[in-house]
């Protein structure tokens, strides 16, 4: 690192909100100034000008170089990741099942990418329908998704069971100035749900707080939108966080099955109301657990066999059948 790096890194440093914990998931952004002349910046989000540093386990995600020049963040305009953030919070952090596959046993950051593989060159309706849907799941779990030529980190964010899955690559930016990488290796984490929700919280609320000078009118209807977003989401109730992770298809009905046989405690659990300050469920109830990794394609039949084999295991030792139900449905 050079000494101007050096001096750059310490500026950071000095400036940037830091939220979360190195060892498991920090997230730091401040704002800066733009040498870019204002009618050659993004339209609406062109004022914020920012950088960005994100550590998991220890390990930063973000490192980049170009020639002799490198540094543990990448500048770009950040509003889009506050955006990105409150407008997929639900979903970034509840949703479980992959679209396009049964099973999903290996990190998201390979998955994705096996799916694109698999499903581009698809001909048939159902084929583009699952290519669709991997695209439109990439666009609520993949950070790179919002980069609009910017210099993202390629990061992918979801939920499995009651932890955070966490994978990234080292793949350069599609749009990246010539000869810019990223230096971070490939990775995966799994961590604590709290240990990424409060971080990723605590950035989006500061931004909303410490707004930079914002020019327009144009500027200011986006960062408008933006608090709307986020205040939006301190209201949201924990019906909706749910219905992420347990997919769409399968709440509606899956809950009438449970409240078919009077068994809606084991469903609601014991928040159906408003969540907390923070808005993420750190665990779910017993039935959205049970349902939330497995396919939505789930008929009634396979709904209330699952059903009734917890139904008789609650309160109970681990049901080796139940188990068995749940492993041959992903």
């Amino acid at each position: 690192m050079t000494e101007h790096d050096a001096a750059r890194e310490a500026k950071h440093a000095l400036l940037s909100p830091r939220v979360g914990h190195e060892d498991s998931f920090q997230i730091s952004v401040r704002w800066k100034g733009d040498a870019e002349s204002p009618e050659r910046r993004p339209i609406g989000y062109g004022w914020s000008m920012g950088e960005l540093r994100i550590t998991v386990a220890g390990a930063t995600v973000t490192p980049s170089s170009r020639g002799d020049h490198n540094q543990s963040f990448v500048g770009w305009y950040v509003a889009p990741l506050f955006d990105w953030l409150a407008t997929n919070w639900a979903d970034l952090l509840h949703e479980e099942h992959l679209p396009w596959m049964h099973r999903a046993n290996v990190p998201a950051a390979i998955a994705f990418r096996r799916g694109l593989d698999e499903w581009i060159a698809a001909d048939d309706e159902q084929g583009r329908k699952t290519y669709d849907n991997i695209q439109k799941w990439y666009r609520r779990h993949g950070l790179r998704s919002i980069a609009s030529g910017g210099l993202f980190p390629d990061l992918f964010i979801r939920r499995v069971a009651d932890d955070i899955e966490l994978s990234w690559s080292a793949g350069p930016p599609r749009f990246g100035p010539h000869g810019l990488t990223f230096d971070g290796a490939t990775g995966y984490a799994r961590l604590a749900v709290e240990d990424v929700a409060i971080p990723l919280w605590d950035a989006i609320s500061w931004s909303t707080k410490n707004l930079p000078s914002l020019p327009t009118a144009t500027d200011k209807a986006y960062a408008a939108t933006l608090c709307r977003k986020v205040g939006d989401l301190r209201n949201i109730e924990s019906a909706r966080l749910a219905q992420s992770h347990l997919a769409e298809a399968n709440y509606h009905k899956t809950r009438h099955s449970f409240a078919r046989v009077d068994h809606l405690d084991l469903f609601d659990g014991e928040h159906a109301g408003p969540v907390p300050p923070v808005p993420y469920t750190a665990h779910f109830s017993p039935a959205v657990a049970m349902f939330g990794g497995v396919s939505p394609d789930l008929d009634t039949e396979d709904i209330e066999t699952l059903r009734d084999a917890l139904i008789a295991s609650h309160g109970g030792q681990d049901y080796a059948e139940l188990a068995e139900l749940v492993s041959n449905r992903h």
